[in-house]
């Protein structure tokens, strides 16, 4: 089994010093000590990013009109449906990428760290991401020996940058990379109903239906009224329905339909942990460990 998989559990629940005792065994024995600004300040960027999502979409939901409609299925039958009517700002796709970006470059900068044990000169590097655990290990032996140490290499592979490693992780290069040649990173907006009162439905086919996470492009199925079904509300009364609104992934392969803001949260913890993880492994043998 892979060092990777035995230790895959504490990485993906981001405690570094889960993961403390361990790297610590791999510790360089000649003094090195790394300068992590860079990569730290584009984790706070990334971090401004999402607060500044999250306020985004609270703005979307408060602003937007919800409307109620009927929409005949494929059987004929009348569904009660309700939406938002703004649509979700495509500046969001735009925060989203840059969140996406900051991360990917807080590793980035890190291997150029990394590099830099060589020789100590800087190297034009990246941080390591592969299609296979087989095809990281190949690359250890020969691509990667010409600029990071041995030591350096196993604890890459401990985070699991593959596709059969930790595949959400290795997701976020791909997910760079398909912002960066198309310009908007796809994503839509779905809701869940979190309150429904003061609606009468009489007659219908099937009465009150709610589900989670329903495109809210199409709108969320409330009531199958059939053919005989009515509904109306209730007077007296101001407010009919409340709608929680998260936003996902567009048409991106490997994250399709996943929910951003969790997501990227995950990932965030993810890249903190493993620059934690290096400067406290590299800069304690530095300090006399």
């Amino acid at each position: 089994r892979s060092l990777g998989r035995i230790h895959a559990g504490r990485l993906r629940h981001y405690a570094p010093h889960a993961c403390a005792p361990y790297l610590k065994v791999m510790c360089l024995t000649r003094n090195f000590k790394m300068d992590l600004t860079g990569s730290k300040l584009k984790l706070s960027r990334a971090k401004s990013h999402l607060e500044e999502l999250l306020e985004g979409i609270k703005e979307y939901v408060s602003n937007s009109e919800i409307q109620f409609f009927e929409e005949v299925d494929d059987n004929n039958d009348r569904i009660l449906k309700v939406k938002l009517k703004q649509t979700l700002p495509t500046s969001y796709s735009l925060v989203v990428g840059d969140i996406i970006a900051n991360i990917r470059s807080s590793l980035d900068y890190l291997a150029v760290e990394l590099s830099k044990e060589i020789d100590g000169k800087p190297k034009r590097v990246y941080y390591p991401f592969c299609s296979s655990e087989e095809e990281f290990d190949v690359k250890s032996r020969s691509v990667f020996l010409k600029n990071f140490t041995r030591e350096a290499i196993h604890k890459i592979k401990f985070t699991e940058p593959y596709k059969d490693g930790d595949i959400a992780f290795w997701a976020l290069n791909k997910i760079r990379n398909h912002d960066s040649h198309n310009f908007l990173l796809p994503a839509s907006s779905i809701g869940a109903v979190s309150l429904l009162s003061n609606i009468t439905v009489e007659n219908a086919k099937v009465g009150f239906m709610i589900g989670m996470g329903n495109d809210l492009v199409n709108g969320i199925p409330l009531s199958n009224l059939g053919t005989n079904g009515t509904w109306k509300f209730n007077e007296g009364y101001s407010e009919h329905i409340r709608i929680n609104v998260d936003i996902v992934f567009g048409n991106i392969e490997y994250v399709k339909n996943y929910r951003i803001r969790p997501y990227l949260k995950a990932m965030l913890d993810k890249a903190e942990g493993i620059i934690t993880l290096f400067e406290q492994t590299h800069n304690r043998v530095a300090g006399g460990i």
